[in-house]
């Protein structure tokens, strides 16, 4: 499936007007992509703190600790990212529009790879609760991504993917059958929660559109 940064016109409609209407849809579409940074950094701080602190033992205290500081690092590149987008007038943010969706995609490829390298790290075939915690703390962030990254579906669907992902790779290679189970039902949940974050965007987009047509 491709995305476009700008929604695509309807043949016959390449008109002025309708330029105007994609230019407008963008800027909005920016502007909630980038304003939702901020609920979202205090979610994964909350959700960090509450997850080293569920899996924190002496044997892993060091993986633990490297993962949370990425994770909050990765957030915080991400609020750096929000403030500079607030500085940026209307005419700045259409011509880095390009950009912006691109620093916002990337940010989003890394908060899902956080997540999905919280598996890689801190999984253990032998702690039924830590298994059960980490699922809990990948599915509960997807689901998050499919609202808070909505303004661009490839940046929830990158989110889940990675987050998901990684953690399906890492039950592939402990292998035995409850752990290929276990990878396939995340295959499963990816692609039923990656659905589920195209549509949600599809929404928000035509929304937009339809708020902005009835104002033009």
């Amino acid at each position: 499936m491709e995305f476009e940064i700008q929604p695509k016109l309807k043949p016959g409609q390449d008109t002025a007007s309708d330029q105007d209407l994609q230019r407008r849809v963008t800027q909005e579409r920016l502007s909630i992509a980038y304003e939702s940074m901020a609920p979202m950094f205090l979610a994964v701080f909350f959700a960090v703190a509450v997850v080293s602190a569920m899996v924190w033992t002496p044997a892993n205290s060091r993986l633990v600790s490297l993962w949370a500081a990425t994770t909050l690092l990765v957030a915080v590149y991400r609020l750096f990212t929000l403030r500079h987008f607030r500085k940026l007038n209307s005419a700045d943010r259409e011509e880095r529009a390009t950009k912006l969706y691109r620093n916002y995609l990337f940010g989003a490829v890394l908060g899902g790879m956080n997540w999905g390298m919280l598996a890689v790290l801190l999984w253990d075939p032998s702690s039924s609760v830590l298994q059960a915690l980490i699922l809990l703390a990948n599915a509960g962030m997807c689901s998050g991504a499919i609202v808070t990254l909505a303004a661009y579906g490839e940046a929830s669907v990158a989110f889940i993917v990675m987050a998901m992902g990684l953690l399906g790779v890492r039950l592939i290679f402990q292998g035995g059958s409850e752990a290929y189970v276990m990878a396939g039902l995340a295959g499963v949940y990816l692609l039923l929660v990656g659905s589920y974050a195209i549509r949600a965007n599809r929404t928000l987009v035509q929304g937009l559109e339809m708020k902005l047509l009835r104002f033009r």
